[in-house]
């Protein structure tokens, strides 16, 4: 099962949001594309299954994970959820979820979070995972990887670079659209510190040339991510620049081929 919802502030320009990165004090001024949350619900048998949501943000502390996974159990729609992960785009362009960004340092200390918009982020992740559940189907996964030489750019000295895009695809029994669910290790980082826009930068960007030429739904997070960003493919205009890197990663997505397909058994390991 998928679903996918907006985020958006609903109040945006009278309230004052900040831009979660490359230092503090910087007002959130317009709007270059909506941001999102979505979630997948996995059946993992004996109707059991698990969810992954994943949202435009730069992240959350675990306090806000621990409660929208209290809210998410406390349903009443969503039955024999095992686990819950949520994961982040880590965009440095979105609202500060964290806090981090708030206030310029001369006012530490600061909160750069807005307490409307957390409680419409818990939810809508409630939301989705609800959708997500109800909108479960039969069908197969299937998983693959495609290499992405040159797909990250590193401001840090590494001596490995993990130039992979992973993808599970999920073809349900009925012949309606895939979900997609996409890994890449590319901070979504290049519209820089002198944004002050909200987007979801690349990936967004990414979600929708896949759904627009594939028809599949995109499900999309990072793990632990450092210094690893995407390429720059254009230095001067940076909007133009994630929408190259959109559509590089969208088509190494789309030319996965070697696929194998997943027998429905489930692992999990957390540290």
């Amino acid at each position: 099962g998928f679903a996918t919802d907006e985020i958006m502030p609903q109040d945006f320009p009278n309230s004052v949001y900040w831009i979660a990165g490359h230092g503090s004090g910087h007002r959130m001024e317009g709007i270059i594309s909506p941001v999102y949350i979505s979630a997948v619900w996995l059946d993992c048998g004996a109707d059991e299954g698990i969810l992954w949501l994943t949202a435009d943000i730069v992240g959350l502390t675990n306090i806000e994970v621990t409660k929208i996974r209290s809210m998410i159990m406390a349903s009443d729609v969503i039955k024999g959820c095992k686990l819950i992960n949520f994961s982040c785009t880590h965009s440095h362009s979105g609202i500060d979820t964290l806090g981090y960004w708030g206030k310029p340092f001369a006012s530490i200390p600061s909160d750069g979070k807005d307490k409307d918009y957390m409680e419409q982020l818990f939810n809508k992740a409630v939301k989705v995972s609800e959708e997500a559940f109800l909108n479960r189907q039969a069908g197969k996964l299937y998983a693959g990887q495609k290499a992405i030489p040159n797909g990250l750019d590193a401001g840090r000295l590494f001596a490995d670079r993990h130039e992979v895009l992973s993808r599970i695809r999920f073809a349900p029994e009925n012949g309606e659209n895939e979900t997609w669910l996409i890994n890449i290790g590319a901070h979504p980082n290049s519209l820089g510190g002198s944004n002050r826009k909200l987007s979801g930068e690349y990936p967004y960007f990414m979600r929708e040339i896949i759904r627009n030429e594939k028809g599949a739904n995109v499900h999309f997070g990072i793990g632990a991510i450092g210094g690893m960003d995407a390429p720059e493919f254009d230095k001067e205009d940076k909007l133009n620049c994630i929408k190259l890197q959109a559509k590089f990663f969208a088509e190494h997505a789309m030319a996965v081929e070697e696929e194998k397909e997943l027998v429905p058994e489930i692992k999990y390991i957390q540290q």
